[in-house]
Protein backbone atom coordinates (compact mmCIF):
# COMPACT_ATOMS: atom_id res chain seq x y z
CA UNK A 1 0.00 0.00 0.00
CA UNK A 2 2.80 2.07 0.52
CA UNK A 3 4.58 1.75 -2.18
CA UNK A 4 1.36 2.69 -4.23
CA UNK A 5 0.70 5.82 -2.20
CA UNK A 6 4.28 6.81 -3.21
CA UNK A 7 3.65 6.47 -6.68
CA UNK A 8 0.23 7.66 -6.69
CA UNK A 9 0.70 11.59 -8.20
CA UNK A 10 2.50 9.86 -11.25
CA UNK A 11 -0.52 7.20 -11.37
CA UNK A 12 -2.88 10.05 -11.52
CA UNK A 13 -0.32 12.16 -13.71
CA UNK A 14 -0.67 8.79 -16.23
CA UNK A 15 -4.50 8.52 -15.86
CA UNK A 16 -5.09 12.09 -17.12
CA UNK A 17 -3.19 11.78 -19.93
CA UNK A 18 -5.00 8.60 -21.13
CA UNK A 19 -8.34 10.43 -20.17
CA UNK A 20 -7.45 13.32 -22.37
CA UNK A 21 -6.34 10.82 -25.01
CA UNK A 22 -9.72 9.28 -25.11
CA UNK A 23 -12.81 11.73 -24.43
CA UNK A 24 -11.08 14.34 -25.96
CA UNK A 25 -12.07 14.84 -29.79
CA UNK A 26 -11.02 16.50 -32.69
CA UNK A 27 -13.17 20.10 -32.59
CA UNK A 28 -13.54 22.39 -35.16
CA UNK A 29 -9.92 23.66 -34.29
CA UNK A 30 -8.73 21.25 -32.32
CA UNK A 31 -6.62 18.44 -33.88
CA UNK A 32 -5.89 15.26 -33.10
CA UNK A 33 -2.04 16.27 -32.48
CA UNK A 34 -3.38 19.14 -30.49
CA UNK A 35 -5.14 16.52 -28.31
CA UNK A 36 -1.81 14.93 -28.16
CA UNK A 37 -0.08 18.13 -26.79
CA UNK A 38 -3.51 18.09 -24.46
CA UNK A 39 -2.48 15.02 -23.10
CA UNK A 40 1.32 16.14 -22.19
CA UNK A 41 0.33 19.71 -20.94
CA UNK A 42 -2.11 18.51 -18.76
CA UNK A 43 -0.56 16.12 -16.59
CA UNK A 44 2.77 18.42 -16.34
CA UNK A 45 0.72 21.05 -14.85
CA UNK A 46 -0.54 18.52 -12.22
CA UNK A 47 2.83 17.24 -11.65
CA UNK A 48 4.14 20.50 -11.32
CA UNK A 49 1.67 21.32 -8.69
CA UNK A 50 1.97 18.24 -6.88
CA UNK A 51 5.28 17.08 -7.37
CA UNK A 52 9.10 18.38 -8.99
CA UNK A 53 9.22 21.07 -11.93
CA UNK A 54 12.76 20.01 -12.42
CA UNK A 55 12.63 16.42 -14.17
CA UNK A 56 9.19 17.01 -15.29
CA UNK A 57 9.66 20.08 -17.08
CA UNK A 58 12.39 17.96 -19.07
CA UNK A 59 10.25 14.82 -19.49
CA UNK A 60 7.31 17.68 -20.51
CA UNK A 61 9.94 19.19 -23.43
CA UNK A 62 10.14 15.18 -24.29
CA UNK A 63 6.79 14.37 -24.73
CA UNK A 64 6.00 17.65 -27.21
CA UNK A 65 8.75 16.24 -29.25
CA UNK A 66 7.14 12.58 -29.23
CA UNK A 67 3.38 14.27 -30.27
CA UNK A 68 5.38 15.84 -33.35
CA UNK A 69 3.91 19.45 -32.67
CA UNK A 70 7.36 20.52 -32.63
CA UNK A 71 10.84 18.71 -33.85
CA UNK A 72 13.60 18.37 -31.71
CA UNK A 73 15.64 21.12 -32.75
CA UNK A 74 12.19 23.55 -32.17
CA UNK A 75 12.14 22.18 -28.99
CA UNK A 76 15.80 22.71 -27.79
CA UNK A 77 16.21 26.18 -29.36
CA UNK A 78 12.89 27.30 -27.81
CA UNK A 79 13.70 26.47 -24.25
CA UNK A 80 17.57 26.23 -23.55
CA UNK A 81 18.46 27.85 -26.63
CA UNK A 82 16.83 30.83 -25.75
CA UNK A 83 18.79 33.53 -25.02
CA UNK A 84 16.30 34.10 -21.58
CA UNK A 85 18.19 30.99 -20.11
CA UNK A 86 21.46 32.25 -20.41
CA UNK A 87 20.47 35.58 -18.97
CA UNK A 88 18.72 34.25 -15.95
CA UNK A 89 21.85 31.58 -15.45
CA UNK A 90 24.02 34.48 -15.21
CA UNK A 91 22.35 37.08 -13.36
CA UNK A 92 22.07 33.78 -10.81
CA UNK A 93 25.60 33.98 -10.70
CA UNK A 94 25.86 37.49 -10.56
CA UNK A 95 23.33 37.05 -7.32
CA UNK A 96 25.69 34.71 -5.84
CA UNK A 97 28.93 37.04 -6.17
CA UNK A 98 27.14 39.90 -4.38
CA UNK A 99 25.79 37.63 -1.58
CA UNK A 100 29.00 36.49 -0.63
CA UNK A 101 30.82 39.61 -0.92
CA UNK A 102 28.31 40.66 1.46
CA UNK A 103 26.30 42.94 -0.24
CA UNK A 104 23.01 41.69 0.33
CA UNK A 105 23.25 41.07 3.92
CA UNK A 106 24.54 44.88 4.21
CA UNK A 107 21.65 46.87 2.11
CA UNK A 108 19.22 44.51 4.55
CA UNK A 109 21.03 45.42 7.67
CA UNK A 110 20.81 48.94 6.81
CA UNK A 111 17.47 49.48 6.25
CA UNK A 112 16.77 47.90 9.69
CA UNK A 113 19.21 49.98 12.02
CA UNK A 114 17.73 53.27 11.44
CA UNK A 115 17.60 54.70 14.88
CA UNK A 116 13.86 55.25 13.91
CA UNK A 117 12.89 51.05 13.93
CA UNK A 118 14.24 51.08 17.58
CA UNK A 119 11.37 49.98 19.81
CA UNK A 120 9.00 50.16 16.56
CA UNK A 121 8.21 46.63 15.66
CA UNK A 122 6.13 47.45 12.58
CA UNK A 123 8.21 50.28 11.43
CA UNK A 124 11.43 47.04 11.52
CA UNK A 125 8.84 45.24 9.41
CA UNK A 126 7.93 47.90 7.19
CA UNK A 127 12.05 48.42 6.98
CA UNK A 128 12.86 45.19 6.54
CA UNK A 129 10.33 44.28 3.12
CA UNK A 130 11.30 47.08 1.84
CA UNK A 131 14.85 46.69 1.52
CA UNK A 132 13.50 43.32 0.34
CA UNK A 133 11.31 45.02 -2.27
CA UNK A 134 14.28 47.24 -3.53
CA UNK A 135 16.89 44.62 -4.23
CA UNK A 136 14.22 42.57 -5.70
CA UNK A 137 13.61 45.08 -8.75
CA UNK A 138 16.78 44.67 -9.99
CA UNK A 139 17.93 41.06 -8.73
CA UNK A 140 16.67 37.60 -10.03
CA UNK A 141 13.57 36.79 -7.27
CA UNK A 142 13.98 33.41 -6.13
CA UNK A 143 17.59 33.44 -5.22
CA UNK A 144 16.90 36.91 -3.18
CA UNK A 145 14.30 34.99 -1.14
CA UNK A 146 16.11 32.12 -0.59
CA UNK A 147 18.84 35.06 1.25
CA UNK A 148 16.41 36.86 2.64
CA UNK A 149 14.34 34.01 4.56
CA UNK A 150 18.16 32.92 5.90
CA UNK A 151 18.56 36.62 6.95
CA UNK A 152 15.43 36.75 8.40
CA UNK A 153 16.28 33.77 10.43
CA UNK A 154 18.88 35.21 11.78
CA UNK A 155 17.13 38.16 13.18
CA UNK A 156 13.81 36.27 14.26
CA UNK A 157 16.47 34.27 16.40
CA UNK A 158 18.29 36.98 17.89
CA UNK A 159 14.75 38.60 18.79
CA UNK A 160 13.85 35.41 20.10
CA UNK A 161 10.49 34.03 17.98
CA UNK A 162 10.54 30.57 16.34
CA UNK A 163 7.91 29.31 13.77
CA UNK A 164 4.39 29.67 14.34
CA UNK A 165 4.72 32.67 16.40
CA UNK A 166 2.32 35.60 14.42
CA UNK A 167 5.99 38.16 14.18
CA UNK A 168 7.81 35.23 12.57
CA UNK A 169 4.54 34.23 10.08
CA UNK A 170 4.08 38.02 9.56
CA UNK A 171 7.91 38.47 8.14
CA UNK A 172 7.90 35.33 6.12
CA UNK A 173 4.47 35.86 4.32
CA UNK A 174 6.03 39.13 3.52
CA UNK A 175 9.19 37.50 1.63
CA UNK A 176 6.95 35.38 -0.02
CA UNK A 177 4.73 38.36 -1.30
CA UNK A 178 7.18 40.50 -2.35
CA UNK A 179 8.87 37.09 -3.99
CA UNK A 180 5.91 37.23 -6.23
CA UNK A 181 5.62 40.86 -6.52
CA UNK A 182 9.36 41.47 -7.96
CA UNK A 183 9.11 38.20 -9.88
CA UNK A 184 7.20 40.09 -12.49
CA UNK A 185 7.44 43.90 -11.62
CA UNK A 186 10.97 44.10 -13.89
CA UNK A 187 12.72 42.37 -16.34
CA UNK A 188 15.96 42.73 -14.56
CA UNK A 189 16.83 39.04 -13.90
CA UNK A 190 13.49 37.68 -14.01
CA UNK A 191 11.94 35.53 -16.23
CA UNK A 192 8.55 36.06 -16.30
CA UNK A 193 8.40 39.87 -17.65
CA UNK A 194 10.81 37.82 -20.76
CA UNK A 195 8.44 34.92 -21.41
CA UNK A 196 6.23 36.87 -21.82
CA UNK A 197 7.36 39.57 -24.06
CA UNK A 198 8.85 36.78 -26.10
CA UNK A 199 5.46 34.86 -26.06
CA UNK A 200 3.35 37.65 -27.35
CA UNK A 201 6.01 39.02 -29.56
CA UNK A 202 5.93 35.64 -31.27
CA UNK A 203 2.57 35.04 -30.84
CA UNK A 204 0.69 38.08 -31.55
CA UNK A 205 3.40 40.43 -33.05
CA UNK A 206 3.39 43.04 -29.83
CA UNK A 207 6.35 44.32 -29.03
CA UNK A 208 6.52 45.28 -25.60
CA UNK A 209 10.03 47.30 -24.47
CA UNK A 210 11.76 47.25 -21.03
CA UNK A 211 11.31 50.43 -20.42
CA UNK A 212 6.98 49.87 -21.08
CA UNK A 213 7.22 46.97 -18.01
CA UNK A 214 8.90 49.03 -15.35
CA UNK A 215 6.91 52.15 -16.05
CA UNK A 216 3.64 49.55 -14.97
CA UNK A 217 5.40 47.49 -13.20
CA UNK A 218 7.37 49.72 -10.51
CA UNK A 219 4.59 51.75 -9.33
CA UNK A 220 2.26 48.52 -9.09
CA UNK A 221 5.21 46.98 -6.63
CA UNK A 222 5.25 49.90 -4.86
CA UNK A 223 1.35 49.76 -4.77
CA UNK A 224 1.61 46.46 -3.37
CA UNK A 225 3.80 47.20 -0.70
CA UNK A 226 1.71 49.77 0.98
CA UNK A 227 -1.03 46.78 0.48
CA UNK A 228 1.20 44.60 2.36
CA UNK A 229 1.81 47.18 5.25
CA UNK A 230 -1.51 48.00 5.70
CA UNK A 231 -2.73 44.20 6.00
CA UNK A 232 0.36 43.41 8.44
CA UNK A 233 0.59 46.38 10.14
CA UNK A 234 -3.27 47.68 10.62
CA UNK A 235 -5.24 45.08 10.03
CA UNK A 236 -3.17 41.82 11.32
CA UNK A 237 -4.77 41.13 14.51
CA UNK A 238 -2.71 39.96 17.76
CA UNK A 239 0.49 40.52 16.18
CA UNK A 240 3.08 39.74 19.12
CA UNK A 241 5.82 42.47 18.97
CA UNK A 242 6.78 41.84 23.15
CA UNK A 243 9.94 39.84 22.13
CA UNK A 244 11.02 42.59 19.92
CA UNK A 245 12.08 44.43 22.63
CA UNK A 246 15.44 42.77 22.52
CA UNK A 247 16.13 44.19 19.63
CA UNK A 248 19.08 46.84 19.77
CA UNK A 249 19.85 48.62 16.87
CA UNK A 250 23.20 50.26 18.05
CA UNK A 251 23.94 45.66 18.52
CA UNK A 252 22.84 44.97 15.00
CA UNK A 253 25.21 47.86 13.43
CA UNK A 254 27.94 46.14 14.83
CA UNK A 255 26.86 43.39 13.68
CA UNK A 256 26.72 44.78 9.88
CA UNK A 257 30.71 44.90 9.60
CA UNK A 258 31.78 47.44 6.64
CA UNK A 259 31.41 46.69 2.77
CA UNK A 260 34.45 44.89 1.95
CA UNK A 261 36.58 46.29 -1.53
CA UNK A 262 35.30 43.23 -3.40
CA UNK A 263 31.54 43.52 -2.29
CA UNK A 264 32.04 47.20 -3.02
CA UNK A 265 33.32 46.57 -6.39
CA UNK A 266 30.40 43.71 -7.00
CA UNK A 267 27.90 46.52 -6.40
CA UNK A 268 29.43 49.29 -9.20
CA UNK A 269 29.35 46.45 -11.58
CA UNK A 270 25.96 44.84 -10.40
CA UNK A 271 24.67 48.69 -11.30
CA UNK A 272 26.80 49.21 -14.79
CA UNK A 273 25.10 46.22 -15.76
CA UNK A 274 21.65 47.81 -14.95
CA UNK A 275 22.35 50.60 -16.55
CA UNK A 276 23.57 49.04 -19.58
CA UNK A 277 20.23 47.20 -19.91
CA UNK A 278 18.38 50.28 -19.45
CA UNK A 279 20.31 52.30 -22.24
CA UNK A 280 18.63 51.00 -25.06
CA UNK A 281 15.25 52.53 -24.05
CA UNK A 282 16.40 55.70 -22.99
CA UNK A 283 18.91 56.80 -24.53
CA UNK A 284 17.19 56.47 -28.33
CA UNK A 285 16.77 60.52 -27.77
CA UNK A 286 20.24 61.43 -28.00
CA UNK A 287 22.29 58.35 -29.06
CA UNK A 288 20.29 56.70 -31.38
CA UNK A 289 23.31 54.53 -33.12
CA UNK A 290 24.69 53.60 -29.79
CA UNK A 291 21.65 52.56 -28.62
CA UNK A 292 20.61 50.49 -31.43
CA UNK A 293 23.90 48.69 -31.17
CA UNK A 294 23.31 47.60 -27.17
CA UNK A 295 20.24 46.54 -28.00
CA UNK A 296 21.54 44.18 -31.04
CA UNK A 297 23.82 42.35 -28.63
CA UNK A 298 20.64 41.51 -26.22
CA UNK A 299 20.39 41.40 -22.21
CA UNK A 300 22.71 38.73 -21.40
CA UNK A 301 25.70 39.85 -22.68
CA UNK A 302 25.95 43.13 -20.00
CA UNK A 303 26.02 40.45 -16.97
CA UNK A 304 27.95 37.80 -18.72
CA UNK A 305 30.60 40.75 -19.07
CA UNK A 306 29.84 42.17 -15.36
CA UNK A 307 30.28 38.52 -13.91
CA UNK A 308 33.45 38.05 -16.24
CA UNK A 309 35.13 41.56 -15.09
CA UNK A 310 34.35 40.13 -11.19
CA UNK A 311 36.09 37.09 -12.26
CA UNK A 312 39.25 39.13 -13.47
CA UNK A 313 39.73 41.64 -10.94
CA UNK A 314 41.42 40.27 -8.16
CA UNK A 315 42.09 42.05 -4.30
CA UNK A 316 44.80 40.71 -1.89
CA UNK A 317 45.83 38.20 -5.30
CA UNK A 318 42.10 36.64 -5.07
CA UNK A 319 39.61 36.93 -7.39
CA UNK A 320 36.32 38.91 -6.48
CA UNK A 321 34.37 36.16 -7.66
CA UNK A 322 35.25 32.20 -8.13
CA UNK A 323 33.16 31.43 -10.84
CA UNK A 324 33.36 27.15 -10.23
CA UNK A 325 32.21 27.99 -6.52
CA UNK A 326 29.45 30.38 -7.02
CA UNK A 327 27.84 28.89 -9.90
CA UNK A 328 27.50 25.89 -8.05
CA UNK A 329 24.16 27.86 -5.98
CA UNK A 330 22.54 28.12 -10.02
CA UNK A 331 19.90 25.81 -8.93
CA UNK A 332 19.72 23.57 -12.89
CA UNK A 333 15.55 22.82 -12.00
CA UNK A 334 14.84 26.43 -12.23
CA UNK A 335 16.56 27.01 -15.51
CA UNK A 336 14.61 23.65 -16.98
CA UNK A 337 11.12 24.96 -15.34
CA UNK A 338 11.84 28.34 -17.36
CA UNK A 339 12.96 26.47 -20.55
CA UNK A 340 9.83 24.39 -20.27
CA UNK A 341 7.71 27.12 -19.76
CA UNK A 342 8.92 28.90 -23.14
CA UNK A 343 7.81 26.00 -24.89
CA UNK A 344 4.73 25.35 -22.74
CA UNK A 345 3.08 28.72 -24.59
CA UNK A 346 4.61 28.10 -27.98
CA UNK A 347 2.72 24.41 -28.45
CA UNK A 348 -0.40 25.75 -26.19
CA UNK A 349 -0.86 28.14 -28.91
CA UNK A 350 0.44 26.47 -31.69
CA UNK A 351 -1.80 26.66 -34.98
CA UNK A 352 -1.17 23.24 -35.69
CA UNK A 353 -2.80 21.93 -32.34
CA UNK A 354 -5.76 24.54 -32.27
CA UNK A 355 -6.32 24.76 -28.28
CA UNK A 356 -6.09 28.18 -28.07
CA UNK A 357 -8.58 28.44 -30.90
CA UNK A 358 -10.87 26.64 -29.51
CA UNK A 359 -11.13 27.83 -26.42
CA UNK A 360 -11.71 30.93 -27.81
CA UNK A 361 -14.80 29.41 -29.86
CA UNK A 362 -15.91 27.82 -26.81
CA UNK A 363 -15.78 31.24 -24.85
CA UNK A 364 -17.37 33.63 -27.91
CA UNK A 365 -20.85 32.51 -27.01
CA UNK A 366 -20.30 33.99 -23.55
CA UNK A 367 -18.22 36.91 -23.99
CA UNK A 368 -20.53 38.10 -27.16
CA UNK A 369 -21.17 41.39 -27.04
CA UNK A 370 -19.20 42.23 -24.05
CA UNK A 371 -17.50 45.71 -23.73
CA UNK A 372 -13.67 45.19 -24.20
CA UNK A 373 -13.45 46.46 -21.12
CA UNK A 374 -15.12 43.97 -19.37
CA UNK A 375 -13.66 41.14 -20.83
CA UNK A 376 -10.27 42.61 -19.80
CA UNK A 377 -11.66 42.82 -16.07
CA UNK A 378 -13.05 39.41 -16.30
CA UNK A 379 -9.48 38.46 -17.73
CA UNK A 380 -7.75 39.78 -14.51
CA UNK A 381 -10.05 38.61 -12.17
CA UNK A 382 -9.68 34.89 -13.76
CA UNK A 383 -6.13 35.49 -13.50
CA UNK A 384 -5.84 36.21 -10.05
CA UNK A 385 -8.39 33.32 -9.37
CA UNK A 386 -6.66 30.96 -11.03
CA UNK A 387 -2.91 31.96 -10.37
CA UNK A 388 -3.83 31.23 -6.26
CA UNK A 389 -4.21 26.90 -7.24
CA UNK A 390 -1.50 26.78 -10.09
CA UNK A 391 1.43 28.11 -11.60
CA UNK A 392 1.84 31.89 -12.20
CA UNK A 393 3.46 31.46 -15.38
CA UNK A 394 0.94 29.08 -17.19
CA UNK A 395 -2.24 31.47 -15.74
CA UNK A 396 -0.43 34.25 -17.70
CA UNK A 397 -0.02 32.67 -20.73
CA UNK A 398 -3.52 31.42 -21.07
CA UNK A 399 -5.27 34.49 -20.61
CA UNK A 400 -3.26 36.49 -22.67
CA UNK A 401 -3.42 34.17 -25.62
CA UNK A 402 -7.48 33.70 -24.97
CA UNK A 403 -7.95 37.69 -24.07
CA UNK A 404 -5.93 39.57 -27.07
CA UNK A 405 -7.75 38.15 -29.48
CA UNK A 406 -11.20 38.92 -28.10
CA UNK A 407 -9.91 42.65 -27.57
CA UNK A 408 -8.18 43.14 -31.11
CA UNK A 409 -9.48 46.30 -32.69
CA UNK A 410 -10.58 48.24 -29.75
CA UNK A 411 -8.97 51.31 -28.06
CA UNK A 412 -7.29 49.20 -25.96
CA UNK A 413 -4.19 48.96 -25.29
CA UNK A 414 -2.95 45.20 -26.23
CA UNK A 415 0.93 45.64 -24.69
CA UNK A 416 -1.02 47.39 -21.78
CA UNK A 417 -2.93 44.23 -20.88
CA UNK A 418 -0.11 41.57 -21.31
CA UNK A 419 1.40 43.20 -18.40
CA UNK A 420 -1.15 43.67 -16.33
CA UNK A 421 -2.33 39.96 -16.67
CA UNK A 422 1.16 39.49 -15.90
CA UNK A 423 0.82 41.24 -12.88
CA UNK A 424 -2.17 40.09 -11.46
CA UNK A 425 -1.21 36.03 -12.12
CA UNK A 426 1.96 36.34 -10.37
CA UNK A 427 -0.19 37.57 -6.91
CA UNK A 428 -0.36 33.74 -6.05
CA UNK A 429 0.55 33.01 -2.34
CA UNK A 430 -2.45 31.48 -1.41
CA UNK A 431 -1.36 27.42 -1.21
CA UNK A 432 2.24 25.71 -1.71
CA UNK A 433 0.57 25.09 -5.30
CA UNK A 434 0.63 28.42 -6.57
CA UNK A 435 4.28 29.42 -7.11
CA UNK A 436 7.26 27.71 -7.43
CA UNK A 437 8.80 29.97 -4.55
CA UNK A 438 5.84 28.65 -2.39
CA UNK A 439 6.76 25.51 -1.16
CA UNK A 440 10.19 27.17 0.26
CA UNK A 441 8.04 28.99 2.52
CA UNK A 442 5.07 26.39 2.96
CA UNK A 443 7.77 22.97 3.22
CA UNK A 444 9.73 23.84 5.83
CA UNK A 445 7.03 25.35 7.78
CA UNK A 446 8.36 28.97 8.01
CA UNK A 447 4.44 29.74 6.98
CA UNK A 448 1.11 27.37 7.25
CA UNK A 449 -1.98 27.88 5.11
CA UNK A 450 -4.01 27.63 8.30
CA UNK A 451 -1.86 30.42 10.18
CA UNK A 452 -1.99 32.75 6.86
CA UNK A 453 -5.13 32.15 5.14
CA UNK A 454 -7.13 34.98 6.68
CA UNK A 455 -4.27 37.53 5.76
CA UNK A 456 -3.42 35.97 2.23
CA UNK A 457 -7.10 36.42 0.86
CA UNK A 458 -7.65 39.99 2.81
CA UNK A 459 -4.17 41.00 0.50
CA UNK A 460 -5.20 39.28 -2.86
CA UNK A 461 -8.80 40.85 -2.67
CA UNK A 462 -7.53 44.41 -1.98
CA UNK A 463 -4.44 43.88 -4.16
CA UNK A 464 -7.61 43.78 -7.48
CA UNK A 465 -8.95 47.44 -6.99
CA UNK A 466 -5.84 49.10 -8.00
CA UNK A 467 -5.06 46.64 -11.04
CA UNK A 468 -8.33 47.34 -12.11
CA UNK A 469 -9.57 50.92 -11.30
CA UNK A 470 -5.55 52.74 -11.12
CA UNK A 471 -3.11 50.52 -13.29
CA UNK A 472 -5.58 49.73 -16.15
CA UNK A 473 -6.51 53.14 -17.04
CA UNK A 474 -2.66 53.87 -16.55
CA UNK A 475 -1.56 51.46 -18.78
CA UNK A 476 -3.82 52.35 -21.34
CA UNK A 477 -3.20 55.72 -21.46
CA UNK A 478 0.72 55.13 -21.59
CA UNK A 479 1.66 51.58 -23.41
CA UNK A 480 0.84 52.25 -27.18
Amino acid sequence: MSTVKSYRHYLIALALSIIVLIAFSPGEHLTRTGIHVLAVLIPTLYLWVTNHTDWVSLLMCAGLIVTGILTPVMVWQQSFGNQIIILIMVCLVLNGILKESGVIEKVARWFVTRKFVEGKPKAFIAMFVFSNLFLGLFLESMALMIIYIMIAETFLKEMGYKKGDSFYTAIMLCILWVNSITAVATPFSNALPLIMMDAVYNAHGIYISWGQWITIGVPWAFIMYGIMMLVVCVIWRKLDTKQYASYDVSQAKKNSPPLSKQGKIATVVGICVILAWLFPEYARPFAPQAAAWVRSLGFAVPPIIGVSILCILRIDNKPIANYSEVAKIVPLGVLGFVAAVIVFGNALNHADAGIIAQLRMVLEPITYGLSPYVLVGIALVCSLIMTKFISNTVTMLLFVHLTLPLIAGSDISLGGVVILIGLAASLGALVPSSTVAAPLMFGPGHITVANTWKYNLTYLVIAYVPVIFILFPFANAVIR
